[in-house]
This record gives structure tokens, sequence and C-alpha cells, in this order.
């Protein structure tokens, strides 16, 4: 992880999350890249990263990132949009470096297939909070459960799993 020497000083160092509490969360995850290694590289510029908790960039955040890998081996095109959430009545802070912390993200992942077997666009959008435990919040359907439901789903152009 390294500061992103594109930005106006202060910048934001790996080192101002020790002992906040709060992991580096990856917008853009590295293992998305594995195939070019400047693009991976990247990833690590504290640009690309925002406080998460360690339960959410642990486990839902990371089982996402996972699963949309996976969604990208089986549609032609995997769009993936993802950004904090504050509420700007409460805007909390690790001190050392003031580095606002998210209540939440929201993440839009669009499918895209041209094979007639599969459906053609689908988009997903939703939200994750920072609680602890993370809290899944309104139709945030890209989990386990929705690759199961996509493999189960009947061939057809106009199915839908979100009947």
């Amino acid at each position: 992880f390294r500061s992103d020497k594109r930005l106006k000083r202060p910048r934001v160092s790996s080192s101002d999350y020790r002992k906040s509490g709060y992991q580096r969360g990856h917008m853009c995850p590295a293992g998305d890249w594995l195939a070019d290694g400047q693009k991976m590289k990247a990833t690590f510029l504290m640009s690309n990263i925002a406080p998460q908790a360690p339960s959410l960039n642990t486990g839902q955040w990371k089982q996402d990132e996972i699963l949309t890998r996976y969604l990208a081996l089986k549609f032609d095109s995997v769009h993936i949009e993802c950004a904090p959430v504050f509420n700007k009545n409460t805007i909390r802070k690790i001190r050392k470096r003031n580095i606002s912390i998210p209540d939440g993200y929201w993440k839009s992942v669009r499918l895209i297939s041209t094979d007639s077997i599969l459906f053609e666009d689908i988009t997903i959008i939703g939200k994750m909070m920072q609680e602890e435990p993370p809290v899944m919040v309104g139709s945030f359907c890209i989990s386990m459960w929705f690759a199961g439901a996509l493999i189960a789903a009947p061939r057809t152009p106009e199915a839908s799993v979100f009947s």
C-alpha cells in the first residue's frame, strides 16, 4: 500500500490506518488484475482504498469480490461500480489524517451476455453497512444465493431471478 503521489498533500498513507480499528478496503480489488501487473500494482494506491470494518472487508465484501470474478467467467462483460456512503450528520474520522469513515458502501454489478442462453443484461445494486457484523440493506443480491439462482434459473432471455 502506498500514497498516490498524483494527489495534493497531505496524502493518506498506509500507516494512518494503524490502531484505527479499520482495515484498508480495496474499492477495485487487486485479485481482478492478476493478469496485468501494472493495473494490479495500481490497486494498492491509497486513492483506491477506503476504511472498512474488519468483518466487512474479510467477510461479505471479500465474498462479493470472489463471486464477481466467478461471474466474469460466465458472462461476456461485467461492469462494477462501488463507492463509500456517508451520513452527513454523523461523519466519523480516523484522527491521525482526518480520514472520513464511511457508514457503508454501495455496489452496482452489471452482467452482460450476448449468449441467448444466459440473461442478456442484469444489473444488481445494493448497499452494505459498516456495522458489526455487516448488515445487508436493500436489494443487494450479489451473494452465493444469487449465483445459485442464476445457475438454476430457466434458460430463456425473458427469465428473471428478481420475480
